[in-house]
């Protein structure tokens, strides 16, 4: 279990990300909507959703996950995991934060 624990916790924004990646394959070689697939933007609203949203199950389900081996065999053997999930959301924010700014400096604000 923590072998498993700890893949979740490190896997918590790039599987969500490469699944979003597989959506857009998905919408823009179906394109179900009938719009110009050219354009970068294409399909934004539905992708960040789709990847929002399995950001926030995969990681309510590392959590949990976590939860119960931290019961089941002890704070020590949760540790690492724990460790990998705090780094990867710490990661993640800054790593939205950063974007934040970047978008605002090229917008010229």
């Amino acid at each position: 279990m923590q072998t498993a624990a700890t893949i979740m916790a490190a896997s918590v924004f790039l599987l969500p990300v490469a699944l979003g990646k597989v959506a857009e394959l998905i919408l823009k070689s179906t394109n179900p909507d009938d719009i110009d697939v050219t354009v970068p933007l294409a399909y934004l609203r539905t992708l960040l959703v789709v990847s929002f949203s399995l950001t926030g199950i995969w990681l309510v389900v590392a959590v949990a996950t976590l939860v119960v081996l931290q019961r089941r065999e002890g704070t020590a053997a949760a540790r690492n995991a724990w460790l990998v999930l705090g780094v990867q959301v710490v990661l993640g924010v800054l790593f939205l934060v950063l974007q934040g700014v970047l978008n605002g400096v090229n917008d010229g604000g």
